[in-house]
């Protein structure tokens, strides 16, 4: 502590407002940080979720008709999304009616019930069932996921 006592008053003040601007500068950083993965997470959400709609949207024909050529095709436009790892239409059984999966590896999509029951995680992947209504489907719901790396 006697170097500190030694030295003049303007080199303390300077010191004071160095140290004091560091941590003002480490309380911005971290907030803005904070901020953008809030808001990057939410607008990664809405364009998932406005992906779920366009593709429910577009597969009710298929949906009506029992189409499953037409619903891979309407999935198979996900491909322009790079981050859309997997995704699923339902039918009105609750069965899985035709699925989309980016790698080459099975996926096995969980059973209706589960995927209406359960929350949406906001990890490194976010599942998302969005469910849309048509006049001959009560609820026709769609799955999908997105990677975040």
């Amino acid at each position: 502590m006697r170097w500190y006592q030694d030295l003049s008053i303007r080199t303390k003040l300077q010191s004071i407002v160095m140290v004091t601007c560091a941590a003002a500068l480490v309380v911005a950083a971290v907030l803005f940080t904070l901020y953008d993965r809030a808001n990057f997470v939410r607008e990664k959400t809405q364009d998932l979720i406005a992906s779920a709609k366009m593709i429910g949207s577009n597969s009710t024909a298929a949906l009506s008709f029992h189409d499953i050529r037409l619903a891979r095709e309407i999935l198979n436009a996900l491909q322009a999304k790079p981050h859309v790892v997997n995704a699923c239409i339902y039918d009105s059984d609750g069965t899985v009616f035709a699925k989309y999966s980016r790698s080459l590896n099975h996926v096995d999509f969980p059973p209706l019930l589960a995927i209406l029951q359960s929350d949406v995680p906001l990890c490194s992947k976010i599942r998302l069932s969005e469910a849309f209504f048509s006049e001959s489907f009560k609820l026709s719901p769609i799955q999908c996921s997105r990677s975040f790396q």
